[in-house]
């Protein structure tokens, strides 16, 4: 049975994307509330479980660095979902781990995720269990709600797949971050030099892929793909939440400017320290970065994704035209000689020579 074959619940799908700690969470919170969304409160990991395979991850790694963006979708082609998704017994043990997180302490997990995912078969009908076990285990019925929204940032590199398991009918919401808040926020502590700076490169990479793959899919899915930004998010909430109800054509409810989860407020969900009472936003941390990187870390960072930035409106203090050479001379000395890291510089240097003068719409 192919996909456009299957009979898909009422609401449509919308799902939240953008690199690690760039305020998916956020989004989701301030949707969480709205009577027309039925809203995952946790990540489902779906795409990066289903296809935890050797020949899938080879694919993946494939389209990354050859920016083949549409390549994902052979994954979702028979008969290559014989070998590139997971078991259904491997689906399932993930299904109760996310369940068991949804509803902590609830006993009758492991009923309901067999419910749930016994009558199916093949993969591409496995998104059902998921929202199945939702439904059961908050009480929050599908009927009536116009999309169903879930937010896992790595579903950003298979939106090719999920093209192929729910068609014209998907909608996406991408947001972006200052690359400079984004790593400060993912630095464990005591973290020692060598290993900040390959964490640093690292996530220079992944950040910059996000931006590289929200910039096709905005160009390839017209109308269906939504792109904003954090910083204005948190500074002008109320204008943002009504843009992005106007792209789901669902009324704004006063209640997207509120963070919930389940309907109830939550508190601020921050790498850095803040006081702020549950569910307010609050925008005093746009520029906490500052005080967490050194001015070596920000000089590569800016070296590194300058032409992204400026793409992106935000400005680097510094910066110079990179080539591989310069790329390379802006990782630290301790984390130069390690082949992945640069590997990765020299992946992002060549897609910073795309954004030349580029201005991404938000």
């Amino acid at each position: 049975m192919l996909p456009s074959d299957l009979d898909r619940p009422d609401p449509l799908p919308v799902f939240v994307l953008g690199p690690a700690r760039g305020g998916t969470t956020l989004l989701v919170r301030l949707l969480d509330g709205h009577p027309l969304l039925a809203v995952l409160p946790t990540e489902s990991q779906f795409y990066p479980v289903l296809t935890q395979r050797t020949l899938s991850r080879r694919v993946m790694q494939i389209a990354d660095f050859l920016d083949w963006h549409s390549l994902p979708h052979v994954l979702g082609t028979r008969p290559f979902t014989l070998l590139t998704f997971q078991h259904r017994r491997r689906v399932a043990i993930w299904l109760k781990r996310w369940a068991e997180e949804l509803v902590p302490g609830e006993p009758g997990v492991p009923a309901v995720v067999e419910q749930s995912l016994s009558p199916l078969r093949g993969a591409e009908t496995y998104w059902r269990a998921f929202l199945d076990v939702y439904q059961r285990l908050t009480h929050i019925e599908l009927a009536g709600k116009r999309y169903w929204v879930e937010k896992t940032p790595w579903n950003e590199r298979f939106v090719p797949l999920i093209e192929r398991f729910f068609g014209p009918d998907c909608r996406y919401l991408h947001i972006i971050r200052d690359p400079r808040a984004v790593i400060a926020s993912t630095f464990p502590p005591g973290l020692e030099t060598a290993a900040r700076a390959r964490l640093t490169v690292r996530r220079c990479f992944l950040w910059s892929r996000s931006v590289h793959r929200c910039r096709h899919h905005l160009g390839r899915l017209p109308g269906r793909y939504f792109a904003l930004r954090y910083e204005d998010l948190v500074t002008r909430t109320k204008e943002i939440m009504r843009r992005v109800c106007q792209f789901l054509d669902i009324p704004a409810e006063e209640s997207v400017f509120t963070a919930t989860r389940l309907g109830l407020p939550v508190s601020p969900n921050s790498a850095f320290p803040v006081t702020a009472p549950p569910g307010v936003v609050f925008s005093s941390q746009v520029h906490g970065y500052r005080g967490a990187l050194s001015p070596a870390e920000l000089d590569c960072i800016e070296q590194l994704l300058g032409p992204q930035m400026m793409a992106c409106g935000y400005s680097p203090r510094t910066f110079r035209v990179s080539s591989g050479r310069h790329a390379l001379n802006a990782i630290p000395a301790s984390a130069r000689s390690h082949f992945k890291t640069a590997l990765e510089a020299l992946k992002v240097a060549r897609t910073q020579r795309q954004y030349a003068g580029v201005r991404l719409s938000f």
